[in-house]
């Protein structure tokens, strides 16, 4: 059994998608597209240099640098929310952290504040009392043109050099301040024309960094680097507040590894969006968190305004407001139109990333490795999840690859890519199975299978839309791990419960990399879950997830 699911696997490796996940690629494998054809995607060790870096030049003059301009494709830009997410009363925030201190209140001399200043080609900075969060000033920072910059920044040092392949914990910085950004403003900022209003990055320049855009009716948007150095910017699917001040705070995780590299964050009043998770990590050195206006392209006055700008924290949560969830149940309707609290693996967040109002969370070129940010919920040594999917594209054909129709990852380490996995995929005989396995960070070691049943509306029998993929795992001891998958399959109305019900030792499972290693599985450093879908062919309509205790018996 085990040697012909092997040979469904090598065959799906050919295809025109990635094996199974993005995880099913493994370091140092090629990320496929249908839409664009191969793409090599490449691990850096640090001190490593990739091939295309020098076509991203490092500025000559730091008072002149500048964010570079991504020109984004054809394809009409994704519908986006006009009004500002609210959040699901039903799950309640993580209680309130102790605030950071106050860094600058800005109310005495500019000259004695303890953040830099940096203007060029007509930017202006200056104190002002029309605005204040608190006491009697603010500082309103102004630019005149295109060509014009005024930024506040403070300074910190985050080597890459300093970081291990496959390190287990990694660095976090946090930067927090108050802004108020005017209608007025935004007003001007139509069609293509943006602002960055705050980036996290290395002042030496090169392919590195990541920035908050604003674009048209406030729409947010991210600036980043992939992990081979290519830029992307993508839709949050939020809202920036206008005229009124609101609380901004950036993150930026750093852990080498196949996982994580440099991954960024941002909050606005408390809602988390991200972690952006695999950025370009090679041999620079963050030392720069900066706000204001540090780039346009709208050819005329722009202005804003900050104050209270907080001391930096280093903890793996923010100190400023968090309206994360701790509940032991939470699910995410990716129709909402609301992108807070969803994040992105392996640099999936540059594959043009789709919510939909009909069809959920689906990637309009390519493939994601997503799910929703559960850092606040208690640790999932044992729990359930569930996907329910969707057709974002019409029927599929029967030539789509991997786990093309959503899987769901368990008892995962992000940053070794390392978990336990159940996903529909295809064997060698043209027909989908459920197959449940172990991900290695190289390769899988399948455990257990079930065919799925004849489609309704779709040919053979893939998974159709409303089919709920759901999967329960529970720690035995402290060796063994039982894993139950049912399914719903909607076009019948009926639930397949406990196809596969699996119970395994799961601390010693061989290693692809290195092969002579093991990997523990039921240790404490893998505890999250996530889920990815390996084709534009197939939504994700909501993603539900929780502790055992909340399982639906």
């Amino acid at each position: 059994m085990t040697k012909r699911y092997l040979a469904a696997i090598i065959i799906v490796s050919i295809g025109a998608l990635s094996i199974f996940s993005c995880q099913y690629m493994g370091v140092k494998s090629p990320i496929v597209s249908e839409a664009n054809g191969p793409t090599e995607t490449t691990e850096y060790a640090p001190g490593e240099q990739p091939e295309d870096a020098t076509a991203l030049a490092e500025p000559t003059d730091e008072t002149t640098v500048s964010l570079p301009l991504i020109v984004r494709d054809s394809e009409a830009a994704p519908e986006q929310p006009t009004t500002v997410p609210i959040p699901q009363p039903t799950i309640p925030p993580a209680p309130p952290t102790d605030p950071a201190a106050i860094l600058e209140n800005f109310e005495g001399n500019p000259t004695a504040w303890q953040v830099e200043r940096e203007t060029t080609d007509g930017g202006n900075i200056e104190t002002t009392n029309a605005q204040a969060t608190e006491g009697s000033n603010a500082v309103r920072l102004a630019v005149a043109n295109e060509r014009s910059r005024a930024q506040l920044f403070t300074s910190f040092v985050d080597a890459a050099v300093e970081h291990q392949w496959e390190e287990r914990s990694g660095t976090w910085h946090w930067q927090q301040t108050s802004m108020y950004i005017p209608s007025s403003t935004i007003a001007q900022l139509k069609g293509e024309n943006y602002m960055t209003l705050a980036s996290l990055y290395p002042s030496s320049g090169g392919p590195f960094g990541w920035s908050l855009r604003v674009r048209e009716k406030g729409q947010l948007y991210v600036y980043g680097y992939t992990a081979d150095g290519a830029p992307a910017e993508f839709s949050t699917y939020g809202v920036l507040p206008q005229d009124r001040w609101v609380e901004v705070q950036l993150g930026l995780h750093s852990q080498n590894g196949p996982g994580v590299k440099r991954a960024f964050a941002f909050l606005i009043d408390g809602q988390f969006y991200g972690w952006y998770r695999q950025g370009h990590l090679q041999d620079e050195v963050y030392d720069r968190a900066a706000f204001g206006i540090l780039e346009t392209t709208h050819d005329g006055p722009l202005e804003l305004f900050i104050d209270q700008w907080r001391v930096a924290t280093s903890q793996s949560t923010p100190s400023g407001p968090d309206l994360r969830s701790v509940a032991e149940l939470q699910e995410r309707d990716f129709r909402d139109m609301n992108g807070a609290q969803i994040q992105f693996d392996w640099s999936t967040w540059a594959n043009q990333p789709r919510l939909d109002a009909r069809f959920g969370l689906y990637s309009s070129s390519s493939r994601l490795q997503a799910g929703l940010n559960i850092d606040r919920m208690p640790e999932l040594r044992s729990g359930w999840a569930e996907i329910e999917i969707d057709w974002p594209q019409g029927t599929p054909s029967t030539d789509v690859t991997g786990a093309f129709a959503g899987l769901i990852a368990f008892r995962k380490e992000v940053n070794r890519e390392e978990n336990l996995e159940v996903a529909p995929v295809f064997d060698e005989r043209g027909s989908v199975e459920l197959i449940y396995n172990a991900w290695t960070g190289g390769g899988p070691v399948i455990f257990a299978d079930w065919q799925l049943p004849q489609a309704t509306d779709g040919p053979g029998n893939l998974p159709e839309p409303g089919d709920i993929l759901r999967v329960r795992w529970e720690q035995q001891s402290a060796t063994t791990l039982n894993v139950r998958v049912s399914y719903y399959d909607a076009s019948t109305d009926t639930w397949h419960t406990n196809i596969i019900d699996d119970t395994r030792d799961l601390t010693s499972v061989p290693d692809a990399n290195p092969a002579d290693a093991t990997i523990n599985y039921l240790d404490e450093f893998h505890t999250v879950s996530s889920l990815t879908v390996d084709s534009p062919f197939y939504s994700i309509r909501r993603y539900k997830v929780g502790t055992l205790e909340t399982y639906p018996e």
